[in-house]
């Protein structure tokens, strides 16, 4: 299963489009994929639907100011779409600087903390690029037992959301050898995920069998455990594995956490 590729979403203003093309382009040329609205999305296509649709599936977002762009709200509110998220932000002035912004009445306001990058240094930003679309994203085997099928369900969504090759085992279709299937998926992919939520986990054949395929291949392993859960409470031969504690009911947020731990374990 090949990797995917490091996905950028350009955010501009209208009136900019020109310069977010030529950024778009040298992403591109980085080995990265770029999402630009005006050049993305198809005439008569939900323009503000198809953002909210492709935020989730960049790994960071790069915004233009400009003087154009400055005082555009829109802008601003991709921004708030990528922070709450979770994705990395950077900001990239052209023909506005840092001081522009906080002679403004809210100044920086909520984008303080962020990344600004003069378009001038936007070469350091592409090496970054590059360095992340050669890491690649994760293929990801999602092992959970049948009290769990409803949360990992959830999760799996997210997951593949974002854009990660994944093989969860309730996507095993009718007449399939369970065995071999589940065998070779092991085998192929590039990290073992198991969600932890019903205590019943211990007495389960299936996730004990992967986990052990997971660590005889020296797979590197993530338990995604349900925050009502403890670590103390996982079987022996999970206690000295990574735990991650989640909330079932936000596994957008679950399947960000498992992306940022793989992409910097890699």
């Amino acid at each position: 299963m090949p990797k995917r590729r490091y996905r950028v979403f350009v955010s501009h203003a209208s009136d900019d489009l020109w310069v977010a093309e030529q950024i778009a382009e040298s992403i591109d040329s980085c080995g990265a994929a770029t999402f630009l609205d005006r050049r993305d999305i198809a005439a008569g296509d939900n323009l503000k639907q198809r953002i909210r649709d492709e935020m989730p599936s960049c790994d960071e977002i790069l915004a233009l100011f400009t003087p154009w762009s400055r005082h555009r709200a829109w802008v601003r509110h991709e921004i708030g779409m990528a922070d709450a998220l979770g994705k990395r932000t950077v900001c990239v002035l052209y023909k506005v600087s840092i001081t522009d912004l906080d002679a403004e009445q809210d100044g920086r306001g909520p984008l303080d903390d962020l990344n600004f990058v003069d378009i001038k240094r936007l070469g350091d930003v592409f090496q970054g690029v590059e360095e992340a679309s050669e890491v690649g994203m994760p293929n990801v085997f999602l092992s959970h037992s049948h009290r769990d099928t409803e949360i990992a369900a959830g999760i799996a969504r997210e997951l593949r959301r974002l854009g990660i090759e994944l093989f969860d085992v309730d996507s095993i279709a009718a007449g399939q050898e369970w065995r071999h299937t589940i065998t070779e998926a092991v085998r192929s992919a590039d990290a073992f995920v198991l969600v932890v939520g019903a205590p019943e986990v211990a007495s389960s054949s299936w996730v004990g069998y992967e986990l052990g395929m997971a660590e005889a291949w020296h797979k590197p392993i993530l338990i995604l455990l349900s925050h009502n859960r403890t670590p103390g409470e996982l079987p022996p031969d999970m206690s000295e594995l990574p735990v991650v504690a989640f909330d079932p009911a936000q596994p957008e947020r679950a399947a960000r956490e498992i992306v940022d731990r793989l992409l910097a374990a890699a």
